[in-house]
């Protein structure tokens, strides 16, 4: 899987997809600092969602194993598939 390879390189991300403009918020670098992760914008020539939902399921389940809770009050909430995310327990 390409998360898994992502991951192993050391080069993990999460993929946002808001269409033809680009989101920046200022706070993106910080985060990614912290956790060791970038965001990618996919724009409006994006992968399906089945497949962006499973990609960055996956990097989800590695910041929580890696970060506990703490990356979750900090990422952005427009990350592809982060509200249909729930953790296993």
């Amino acid at each position: 899987m390409l998360a898994e390879r992502d991951i192993q390189a050391g080069t993990p991300f999460l993929i946002l997809a808001s269409g033809g403009a680009p989101v920046v918020i200022t706070t993106d670098a910080a985060f990614e600092r912290q956790f060791q992760v970038e965001y990618f914008e996919m724009g409006c020539t994006s992968s399906t969602l089945v497949s962006m939902r499973a990609y960055n399921a996956r990097i989800f389940a590695y910041l929580q194993a890696t970060y506990g809770k703490a990356w979750r009050r900090r990422v952005r909430s427009d990350v592809v598939g982060l509200a249909q995310w729930h953790p296993q327990q």
